[in-house]
């Protein structure tokens, strides 16, 4: 991806629904898009969403080389979650 350019990120944010056994949409679950620079540990907050029918969406200008990953801090009915990590090479 050239540097600067947008570069856009989904996810989708579901929970068990105890009454139905089946996982729903969670809306009005917030979300950090989270980056980390190459060659470091660390995530930081990118931007903060709201899930809108479970489902999350983010653009970002890509300026480095790194990781993205979005992070669910969790709430007190449904637990903390963190997705797999998608690397983004900027050249």
């Amino acid at each position: 991806m050239r540097k600067g350019n947008n570069v856009t990120f989904t996810g989708t944010r579901k929970r068990a629904d105890l009454g139905t056994s089946l996982f729903k949409g969670y809306d009005g679950a917030s979300a950090q898009l989270q980056f980390s620079k190459e060659g470091t540990n660390a995530f930081t907050t990118v931007t903060t969403v709201k899930a809108a029918g479970g489902k999350l969406s983010a653009t970002v200008a890509a300026n480095k080389d790194g990781r993205w990953r979005w992070r669910f801090a969790g709430d007190k009915t449904t637990a903390a979650a963190t997705s797999s990590v998608k690397f983004v090479n900027v050249f």
